[in-house]
């Protein structure tokens, strides 16, 4: 089986939208692009200064042992994307406040960035990158969207979440992406869509997915209008000939390569949304203890390596395993439903204020993002 990793604490938005559009591709630079930055930056400054001018005695008394300037973080927090409903009618764990969305996982790997001397680098056929090198347009084997036609909106962008197709077995792949190699910089699919480094953050295990602006992109008097084909951020890309990799321009010791499927929120009514056991799903709501595994035999593991933070939050990523035997694997998770609302794993030397709970990466009501086990400086209010 072939080893992947796990993806780092960041959403990655998928699901586009529509039809093709007339938006501009490549970036226009206004003239008074700079006059309105100095502005902005003025009048941002003046509202933070008068913002923490008033804020600073509501930090410093919420919990002054979390450190200056620091709000505490619940483990247990209300209303928001740790709350959880279990429906027993579909068999399914859904998001309480978004019950169209529901607990699942991608069906192909994510496509992430990796060390080019990792075993899960993705080396692309010398006649691909050839052909892209030469303007063509070709298959971009064995990358392929994780979901055909489907599109969804973030914002300014659009995004089409890509996937890798398991060796030998490119035919799993519904959605095949046709690219081009635009202007030795940007790889295109269909004319519209720039492969993107999620949030620009080109860093390792960071996910890799095609974006383009919305139709007509909202945007502040002093901002700059968004662009598909913008230089300079996370749609630099350079061919590597020599051993047939594909890297972030600027980052030639990082590439492309197979990430670790985790769970995810999906859409409740796709197959990607896990099915639960019956009679395991109506224990754990009434206070029993279930493994996290679905009707097909994937199964989530407990947390692997190192503990990680994101501001306040302590947080491991969820990953994935689909082995034949994994109902007697003993890394699979078990969970407890907390307060009808959270999912806590359940480890039984652990008290339950140290356990982690499941939690949407950025709070985002969105297809596709990723699923956490994720703990704060308090388990909750007392």
């Amino acid at each position: 089986m072939t080893m992947t990793k796990s993806p780092v604490y960041t959403a990655v938005p998928v699901s586009m939208s529509s039809d093709d559009v007339d938006t501009p591709l490549i970036e226009e630079r206004p003239k008074n692009f700079i006059v309105r930055k100095l502005l902005a930056f003025a009048l941002v400054s003046a509202v933070i200064s008068a913002y923490v001018c008033s804020s600073t005695s509501y930090f410093h008394s919420y919990d002054a042992d979390v450190g200056e300037g620091k709000k505490a973080q619940l483990t247990l927090l209300p209303g928001s994307l740790r709350d959880w409903a279990i429906d027993l009618v579909n068999n399914k764990i859904t998001a309480k406040h978004a019950p169209e969305l529901a607990l699942g996982s991608l069906p192909l790997d994510p496509l992430i960035l990796t060390s080019r001397t990792d075993e899960n680098v993705i080396r692309f056929s010398q006649e691909i990158l050839e052909k892209m090198s030469q303007g063509n347009e070709v298959t971009l084997t064995p990358l392929c969207r994780q979901f055909e036609d489907k599109v969804d909106s973030v914002s300014n962008w659009d995004y089409v979440v890509t996937g890798v197709s398991d060796e030998g077995d490119h035919d799993q792949c519904k959605g095949a992406l046709m690219v081009n190699y635009v202007d030795n910089n940007f790889i295109v699919f269909n004319g519209l869509w720039a492969l993107d480094v999620a949030f620009g953050k080109v860093e390792e295990e960071n996910g890799v997915n095609f974006v383009k602006v919305v139709d007509q992109p909202k945007t502040k008097w002093w901002e700059k209008i968004p662009k598909t084909l913008e230089y300079g951020g996370g749609r630099d890309w350079i061919l590597n000939m020599d051993d047939g990799t594909i890297s972030p321009k600027n980052h030639p010791d990082l590439v492309l390569g197979r990430g670790a499927k985790s769970l995810s929120l999906v859409d409740a009514e796709s197959d990607a949304a896990w099915k639960f056991n019956e009679d395991a799903l109506a224990s754990l709501k009434d206070g029993g203890v279930m493994k996290l595994e679905n009707e097909n035999g994937d199964g989530a593991l407990k947390a692997q390596g190192k503990e990680q933070n994101f501001q306040e939050l302590k947080y491991f990523p969820s990953s994935i395993s689909n082995d034949e035997s994994v109902s007697q694997n003993e890394n699979v998770i078990e969970l407890r439903y907390i307060n009808g609302n959270y999912l806590a794993l359940y480890m039984e030397d652990v008290p339950e204020q140290h356990s982690l709970v499941l939690d949407v990466s950025f709070w985002s009501v969105s297809p596709c993002y990723s699923v956490y086990y994720v703990g704060g400086w308090n388990y909750r209010y007392y």
